[in-house]
């Protein structure tokens, strides 16, 4: 597991189940959102923002940290790069990029040098985390609805097909500021933090119910390679949580919401489908 200290300017550390700890590099700086690769021998991680080390609030680069050596090697130098996520095959991120009119739009950077950073789909809300599913057909997306604070938790389809809400105000009993989602490694399910809550609930991405995994606080989720545990951030604490299926291959999630679809403007940018051939790798769109 790889976590960032929780000071302003914080150290990377990779902690492991015994609870040793090491620090990745020398940086230290306002790490944001670390990421391990697919095979697990880099980390993509934001390093900057409010915190930054260097006094600039608010620009922010994206950062590949290398597990053995610590060596880090800066992505971006646009100032306006955050919450990386990497494709399956792990050849591409998935990011955050805040255009000068301060909207926030989704874009993907190729690792292997082969062509410039690019806007992977157009969006009318303002996307705040995009992760690809592990099929590398999706992303689910967390929307933050400016008007009233509330979140929106989406899967938006690389294909056209129609986006689908999976919670937020617009699900019948769903909590009303999910962010931060995890896709379970088979797929089938996301974990996310409610900020109204500050709870950590999982849902499948196909059906109905959350189950709520946390009850005395809980934020920033991420699964274990199995799918069956969950860990998350409680206070200074890393906590962890065992998910028990009801039936093989299916999570245990209470039927008390209903997934629905809606329109939040999508449009895959000109050339998304070859691009998203080449760098997403697993799946032909």
């Amino acid at each position: 597991m790889v976590y960032r200290t929780g000071s302003k300017i914080s150290r990377l550390m990779l902690v492991d189940f015994q609870g040793r700890s090491r620090q990745l590099g020398t940086i230290e700086d306002a790490f944001n959102n670390p990421r391990f690769s697919p095979d697990g021998s880099r980390i993509a991680v934001g390093i900057g923002g409010t915190n930054a080390s260097d006094g600039q609030s608010g620009v922010q680069d994206l950062w590949l940290v290398d597990r053995d050596s610590g060596e880090a090697t800066r992505l971006t130098r646009t100032g306006n790069a955050s919450m990386p996520e990497w494709t399956p095959d792990g050849n591409c991120l998935v990011y955050i990029a805040r255009s000068p009119s301060k909207h926030r739009e989704i874009w993907a950077l190729s690792l292997d040098g082969s062509g410039e950073p690019r806007r992977l789909i157009e969006i009318d809300s303002d996307p705040a985390h995009a992760v690809p599913t592990p099929d590398g057909r999706s992303l689910i997306v967390a929307l933050d609805l400016a008007d009233n604070r509330n979140y929106e938790l989406v899967q938006v389809a690389l294909d056209g097909r129609p986006t689908t809400g999976l919670a937020g105000p617009s699900i019948i009993g769903s909590v009303r500021r999910p962010d931060l989602p995890r896709v379970s490694p088979d797929g089938s399910n996301i974990a996310f933090f409610d900020w109204t809550e500050w709870e950590v609930y999982v849902r499948p991405i196909v059906g109905a119910g959350a189950l709520q995994v946390t009850d005395a606080g809980g934020f920033s989720p991420a699964w274990g390679p199995d799918g069956r545990q969950l860990f998350f951030a409680d206070g200074n604490f890393l906590q962890v949580a065992e998910l028990r299926y009801s039936q093989p291959g299916r999570r245990r999630t209470p039927d008390r919401s209903h997934t629905s679809s809606c329109n939040q403007g999508v449009r895959p940018v000109s050339g998304w489908k070859d691009f998203c051939r080449r760098r997403f790798g697993r799946q032909r769109i």
